[in-house]
């Protein structure tokens, strides 16, 4: 028994193949190799087990009692073997495994994302995604540390890691979020440059630079370009009913995403004034390690960049 670590899957399948064949010329011929060298594999093997597999019987091959029950183990064994490089295989060429996205509270309301997650689901049913709510921020961070293997964000601050590849996959409209009841929600008032000065006195309901630096710089930015005060702004964390909860209590205003428009009737949303040195929309970004070129998180990377090229 001291040699049992060495044995191999080599060992294995001569000896199902003598066993199940009950000879060793037929055997040889089945795995293509002389008779000497799979007879001197089987003695090699028995020696490392420490027991005779085989027992001569006339002019054929019989198994012993320990061959008997070590036979189904041993196809047990390689059939393991073969189904674990399948899958490994299959793992390897983005066909099954676990994939962990990191996305913000939003994404599932965001119509493009659901649209991506469906579609990619429906060409791959046997990969598992695991979708982790985080900001923007912490996306970055998990994502470096090899904590998420994907990433859907906003911009994040400054140039992106050289370790880190990133695709823009869409953009994404903001809008002027008021109250259902609000002024300038009224029916067929539209938001205009000339409008705009009815919001100097709001309260400006924002996701804080922590958590969603882009977001929040939009909104500075709007304002700048506006010509409203930035004094009157209350920075919350990226959890949606933070900002909603107020504005539809007519509290103050914030700038959301056009996509959440469906699923927020008590709050409308109003497009945006072209205002010189502003665009009006975010880009919604796909990242991963340059270092993943192949297998799942590649496949998936490559899905998503197609699929909204389309």
């Amino acid at each position: 028994m001291k040699y049992i670590n060495n044995i191999d899957l080599r060992h294995l399948r001569y000896f199902v193949a003598v066993a199940e064949l009950g000879s060793f010329s037929k055997a040889a011929v089945r795995l293509g190799i002389a008779q000497p060298p799979l007879s001197q594999q089987i003695k090699d093997l028995e020696h490392r087990l420490g027991v005779a597999l085989f027992v001569r019987a006339g002019r054929g091959t019989m198994l012993s009692e320990a061959g008997r029950a070590f036979l189904p183990e041993a196809k047990a064994l390689l059939d393991k073997t073969q189904e674990t490089l399948r899958r490994i295989y299959r793992v390897g060429q983005g066909e099954t495994g676990l994939l962990r996205i990191g996305m913000m509270n939003t994404a599932p309301h965001n119509p493009q994302i659901l649209k991506l997650l469906q579609r990619y689901a429906a060409r791959y049913p046997d990969v598992r995604i695991e979708p982790m709510m985080m900001s923007s921020t912490q996306q970055r961070s998990a994502l470096l540390a090899d904590d998420i293997d994907l990433a859907l964000h906003w911009p994040w601050e400054g140039k992106p890691p050289p370790s880190l590849s990133t695709v823009t996959l869409t953009r994404y409209r903001f809008c002027l979020a008021v109250a259902a009841h609000h002024a300038l929600a009224a029916k067929g008032k539209a938001l205009t440059g000339a409008t705009l000065g009815q919001l100097a006195n709001e309260t400006w309901y924002a996701v804080g630079g922590q958590y969603n630096r882009a977001w929040h710089d939009f909104t500075l930015q709007f304002l700048q370009c506006a010509g409203l005060p930035q004094t009157a702004i209350v920075e919350r964390n990226p959890a949606l009913f933070g900002l909603v909860l107020p504005i539809a209590a007519c509290q103050g205003v914030g700038l959301l995403p056009d996509f959440l428009a469906p699923i927020l009737p008590q709050i409308k949303l109003l497009p945006l004034p072209r205002l010189r040195g502003l665009s009006n929309s975010l880009p919604l970004c796909l990242s991963r390690h340059r270092a993943h070129q192949r297998g799942l998180i590649a496949n998936f990377y490559a899905f998503a960049k197609a699929m909204c090229a389309d």
